[in-house]
């Protein structure tokens, strides 16, 4: 129940921000290469992993893919290996914005 609540704070937080908004809750490392990262959308990475952090991004990317780029690069720069794709919506007639968490695989 506490997990679940603080859950629920994290993303009223996450969304009163008019910019890009990062939650730093795990060990931030060395930066990766983007192209590297796995994306998951309704899943997740198969391996054990640590949360790095929470990304919100606003309104202002034009296509999803363009969304879902830019959440690569910020989670890269975090030294995270994996993208859960949380959250993706139109907002207005021709942006996107999202949330994700930036993931990092224990090995």
């Amino acid at each position: 129940m506490m997990i679940r609540f603080g859950f629920v704070l994290l993303l009223a937080v996450l969304s009163g921000c008019a910019g890009i908004s990062t939650v730093i809750i795990g060990e931030v490392t060395q930066e990766v290469d983007a192209g590297q990262l796995d994306v998951f959308y309704s899943s997740q990475p198969s391996c054990d992993y640590d949360v790095v952090a929470w990304i919100q991004l606003p309104g202002e990317y034009f296509s999803q893919e363009s969304l879902i780029r830019a959440m690569r690069f910020k989670s890269a720069n975090l030294g995270a290996t994996a993208v859960q794709v949380i959250f993706v919506q139109k907002s207005g007639s021709s942006t996107y914005r999202g949330t994700a968490r930036a993931l990092r695989c224990i090995t």
